[in-house]
């Protein structure tokens, strides 16, 4: 489990900061064979990382918050990680919270990132207590999970409650070197 988010970029060594306005699409993989596609700006890509920026055309309606129309989330997507990590803002700029997925099989393509959802998230509102959601659906989903899956499910959700915060501040170190690039 690698943490070290911001030394491990290379920043500067083989790494690609592409700026925004090259179309990515996102395309999340679902235990049950469905899938969701989101079409997202490419901020950042190298080997093992991917930053995406998603605008949201309309309200989401999550079990702890409701993002609205415009809001925007800043997506990491780690190639040999099991979680991914969304920063997610109001249309204002102001922080609404951060939410982790426990996933597996990231893909990236020439201008795709793929992922396996494990349904299982971690969420971290602003000035709130962090709290997993979904663990009702992973407990209705063991028929169509792995029992690889089911045990990653398990390690990342520990690894996760112990190494939030410090995830969470490497991603904003990360996100300010970005901006200074």
């Amino acid at each position: 489990w690698p943490l070290g988010l911001v030394t491990t970029l290379g920043i500067g060594g083989g790494s690609r900061f592409l700026g925004r306005g090259k179309g990515m699409r996102e395309i999340k993989l679902f235990p049950d064979g469905h899938r969701a596609e989101f079409d997202c700006e490419l901020l950042y890509r190298d080997r093992g990382l991917a930053v995406l920026r998603y605008v949201s055309e309309r309200p989401y309606q999550t079990e702890t918050a409701v993002l609205p129309p415009g809001s925007v989330t800043i997506g990491f997507y780690w190639r040999r990680r099991h979680y991914l990590l969304w920063r997610m803002s109001s249309p204002q700029g102001q922080l609404l919270g951060y939410r982790f997925d426990v996933c597996t099989d990231v893909r990236f393509g020439p201008d795709f990132v793929e992922w396996k959802d494990l349904l299982l998230d971690l969420w971290l509102p602003a000035g709130g207590e962090p709290r997993f959601l979904d663990e009702d659906e992973v407990v209705a989903s063991q028929s169509r999970l792995t029992p690889k899956e089911q045990a990653t499910i398990q390690r990342t959700r520990a690894f996760l409650w112990q190494k939030h915060r410090r995830l969470v501040a490497e991603a904003e170190a990360f996100l300010a070197n970005l901006v200074k690039m």
